[in-house]
C-alpha cells in the first residue's frame, strides 16, 4: 500500500477485518462504544478503509500510472 498498488482490494480486506473486530468485540466482549476496550478505533480505521476503496491512491501511485 505504501507504493500504491492494488489499494482498493487492500481498502476492502482490511474493512472485512474491521467488521471482524467491532462484531467481536460488540458481542463476545460485550465493549462499549466508548472508554477503556471499545470498538471505537475499529469504526475508525472501518471507515478509512471504506475511504481507500471509494477514493484509490491518487494519481501519483502505481495504479494512476498503470491506469488500473
Amino acid at each position: 500500500m505504501i507504493i500504491g498498488f492494488i489499494v482498493p482490494i487492500v481498502g476492502f480486506f482490511i474493512a472485512l477485518e474491521m467488521i471482524g473486530a467491532i462484531f467481536l468485540k460488540k458481542t463476545k466482549m460485550k465493549a462499549p462504544y466508548m472508554g477503556q476496550n471499545s470498538y471505537e478505533i475499529d469504526i475508525t480505521y472501518l471507515m478509512l478503509a471504506i475511504a481507500l476503496i471509494v477514493l484509490g491512491a491518487g494519481a501519483l501511485s502505481i495504479d494512476g500510472i498503470l491506469e488500473i
